[in-house]
């Protein structure tokens, strides 16, 4: 087993990034489940970083990889908008 996540976060503003993309699209159902278990009230609360990884892998293998760039992108705007 690859523990090299083990305890490493990340801010959940990250995670409802993805979701903000997907609302109103058939992949956001898969993508909210995935996320479930997660408080995304606060943008700043720390979240497992594990599950930002399983969301973008399905992103990149279901969607494509022209999504996971545009991810890319709004991560960039967030970690700007952070700062």
């Amino acid at each position: 087993m690859d523990k090299s996540t083990e305890n490493v976060t990340l801010i959940a503003a990250f995670i409802t990034d993805i979701l903000d993309l997907y609302q109103g699209k058939a992949d956001y159902v898969k993508l909210k489940q995935m996320s479930s278990h997660l408080d995304l009230t606060d943008p700043m609360r720390h979240v497992p970083i594990d599950t930002y990884n399983e969301m973008c892998n399905w992103i990149e293998s279901e969607i494509g990889q022209a999504n996971t760039r545009m991810l890319g992108r709004k991560f960039g705007e967030t970690a700007y908008q952070s700062m």
